[in-house]
């Protein structure tokens, strides 16, 4: 009989724990396990072309938006199906799914932590997910180390903690050596709020502009902070340098990566930043913020380099130095190496599948002794 899993996210709209999730149910055991997506908020724009026999999607959502009717829909949904494994993704699927899977009975419930916050920013929802990640979860998945230690700062018991890193498809992500890369060219991939710090990268491309040097810088990616970005590139005058290209599709986004020259994450603070190896695994010089898992995955001077967060001046010198120095070439193929030793979505997938089975066995035969 096999293994029933609900994942559980907010929205199936561009993001990245929503590409990740879509990776993952491509590499996923369709043998030993059935497996279930369900969302209750937007329109599901990340489905888009999407296509995957493995797993089943619901979208519960009325008129893109989350209501108690979804919540309904939710409540009927799990209790028809009497899943063995509830497994949530981000603040408000978490809460839903936790307390669901502790008054419906589910033998185990997984939370997968995709980010860190500044306190600042932690909501009431944000306090609440905390709390019954304490109490009413299996175990937490943490994506990275720097995560790892901001969930134990939170009062995440150790022992509910388990590390599994996030991972891309390096069989779609990889050099493709008969693309002529541009000289001088930029990239970034991201959200425009403001957790990306682009505010930060146009400055530093002002400077970079002030210094005489001729590039060209493409940001990939949609969100609030759009027209207000727009305006400070007018009126720096950089135009000609750095073009929005919108959310775009991850072939697209694929193909500007492979023949783009630099990489640039200039995020405050950051989860585990899918982009970031998306970038290492096209080949590209990576320039990233000391935030979130950078430092993990950065290793200064050999496949990539660090900058200090909200730094526009270090950023600006960082870029000069990838563009201008030839022996930052040799951080293409490193940075390659690197994500495909140690974060390729394939085993991400089987380390969460036995991370499932090891638990669903342990419960077992507590219950069998009861």
């Amino acid at each position: 009989m096999k293994i029933k899993v609900l994942h559980l996210i907010n929205s199936m709209d561009p993001g990245g724990a929503e590409t990740l999730l879509l990776n993952f149910f491509r590499y996923v055991d369709e043998e030993k396990f059935d497996w279930f997506l369900v969302f209750f908020h937007g329109n599901g724009k990340a489905l888009k072309n999407y296509t995957n026999q493995k797993v089943t999607i619901y979208n519960f959502a009325k008129n893109e938006k989350f209501t108690l009717n979804s919540l309904y829909q939710i409540i009927r949904f799990i209790r028809k199906n009497k899943f063995d494994i509830i497994h949530t993704h981000l603040v408000h699927a978490g809460i839903i799914g936790k307390i669901l899977g502790f008054v419906l009975r589910t033998p185990c419930v997984f939370s997968t932590r995709h980010y860190t916050y500044m306190e600042k920013e932690r909501s009431f929802f944000y306090h609440l997910e905390d709390l019954l990640s304490r109490f009413l979860v299996t175990k937490v998945i943490s994506i990275s180390e720097s995560v790892t230690t901001y969930l134990q700062k939170l009062g995440i018991p150790k022992n509910k903690i388990v590390l599994i890193y996030n991972g891309i498809d390096i069989n779609f992500f990889r050099i493709n050596n008969s693309v002529q890369r541009e000289p001088n060219s930029l990239i970034s991939v991201g959200r425009l709020v403001p957790a990306k710090g682009y505010k930060i990268l146009i400055k530093a491309l002002e400077l970079l502009k002030n210094d005489s040097l001729d590039f060209k810088c493409i940001i990939i990616g949609d969100g609030p902070l759009k027209q207000e970005l727009l305006s400070q590139v007018q009126e720096k005058r950089l135009s000609k340098y750095i073009e929005f290209l919108g959310e775009q599709d991850l072939i697209s986004i694929r193909d500007y990566l492979q023949k783009s020259s630099v990489y640039i994450s200039s995020s405050l603070y950051e989860g585990f930043s899918l982009s970031l190896l998306e970038a290492m695994a096209c080949g590209n010089i990576v320039i990233a913020t000391k935030a979130g898992t950078s430092e993990e995955i950065i290793e200064n001077g050999v496949n990539g380099l660090l900058v200090d967060p909200s730094n526009p001046q270090d950023l600006k010198n960082k870029i000069k130095f990838a563009l201008l120095n030839e022996e930052t070439q040799k951080y293409r193929r490193a940075a390659n190496l690197a994500v495909k030793k140690s974060y390729s979505i394939e085993n991400m997938v089987v380390q969460t599948q036995k991370l499932y089975m090891n638990c669903l066995k342990n419960k077992n035969n507590l219950m069998s002794n009861v």
